[in-house]
């Protein structure tokens, strides 16, 4: 039985790629669930060398334009807003610069919240969170997590 569920688990994500943006952390996806109206994003994040926080670019400025969620039936989910997206870090919510602390091999889960999520789509075809590693504040100190390809996982 759990050989099938590890199976169902590695097929459902097989076409979904990650690239980090960076050599410093690692970035993992647990699942992408329907829960009501919303999806939970459920994230891994490991640093790999010296930082230890990581903090979310949210808002569109700097030249950035926030998190952004595109599903398959061509909907955009930006962040910016509470009642578009929100961040949930060691049990507390946010949607304005979530950060997360991360040491050395040590994982963190990050889950990101998006709301109202079209009943129809059945994934994220694109996925792009801009983020800073312990401090930078410029343009050029801007990594992006990109994820492609992600499915929703509905009951």
């Amino acid at each position: 039985m759990a050989l099938a569920v590890i199976a169902a688990s590695f097929c459902l994500f097989s076409q979904t790629k990650i690239s980090s943006g960076s050599t410093n952390i690692d970035v993992q996806i647990k699942r992408a669930v329907v829960n009501g109206d919303d999806v939970f994003v459920d994230l891994i994040i490991t640093s790999r060398g010296s930082w230890s926080f990581l903090e979310i670019m949210t808002r569109n400025d700097m030249g950035s334009v926030g998190c952004r969620f595109y599903d398959d039936e061509g909907n955009l989910y930006q962040s910016g807003s509470s009642s578009v997206m929100q961040f949930e870090i060691d049990g507390a919510r946010s949607y304005w610069f979530p950060k997360i602390q991360i040491e050395r091999d040590i994982p963190r889960k990050m889950r990101i919240i998006v709301k109202n999520v079209d009943e129809y789509a059945s994934s994220f075809s694109s996925i792009r969170i801009p983020y800073w590693g312990n401090g930078g504040s410029k343009t050029e100190d801007l990594n992006v997590i990109t994820i492609k390809n992600l499915p929703i996982i509905r009951d």
